[in-house]
């Protein structure tokens, strides 16, 4: 594991460490018996849980500073699936022609400016 990786782990490790803190004394009845509040006498299915989760936060929170189009891309086209696609812009323009006065077909050419 090289020390970027570490050092994304040590940083969600200690997160989840003063969030558990916090959660004990907001909660202290619910934290009772996962043992939140003491840091050494932590429950060891929980420490097993805190460490997995921070070393999966840690590789995402690694990959997305790294701005990997991979990761990124999946989760804009997750949470907003129109923003990737290629729309070329695009005008509707409504006419009402003057049907007794056309004689022939009207072309409009590419760049006519509409006001």
């Amino acid at each position: 594991m090289d020390d970027l990786t570490l050092r994304y782990f040590d940083a969600e490790m200690r997160y989840l460490r003063e969030a558990g803190e916090e959660f004990a004394r907001a909660h202290p009845d619910r934290a009772a018996g996962l043992n939140l509040d003491k840091a050494g006498a932590r429950d060891p299915y929980v420490e097993r849980l805190f460490e997995g989760f921070a070393f999966l936060m840690g590789r995402l929170r690694e990959k997305l500073d790294d701005d990997l189009p991979e990761l990124t891309e999946g989760l804009v086209s997750l949470l907003w699936p129109h923003y990737l696609r290629t729309i070329p812009s695009l005008s509707i323009v409504e006419f009402t022609p003057e049907w007794q006065g056309m004689k022939e077909r009207m072309v409009v050419n590419k760049g006519f400016e509409v006001l």
